[in-house]
């Protein structure tokens, strides 16, 4: 038996590239992002959420 079928997959981290904001697909038009990940919006996935404001958009 590998090392990797001992442990459940729920348990690995996640890669790095993950961690990076996706624009969702399903809403272009919106500044919704997945920051879990591709968007899965049409089979089901988890929901978008706003992107994060950088420090140089918000009003002071």
């Amino acid at each position: 038996m590998s090392v990797a079928t001992e442990y459940p997959i729920a348990e690995q981290q996640p890669a790095a590239a993950a961690l990076v904001p996706v624009p969702c697909a399903a809403r272009p038009s919106t500044n919704f992002v997945h920051l879990d990940g591709p968007c899965h919006c049409f089979i089901g996935g988890p929901a978008p959420e706003f992107a994060p404001l950088h420090r140089d958009q918000r009003a002071s």
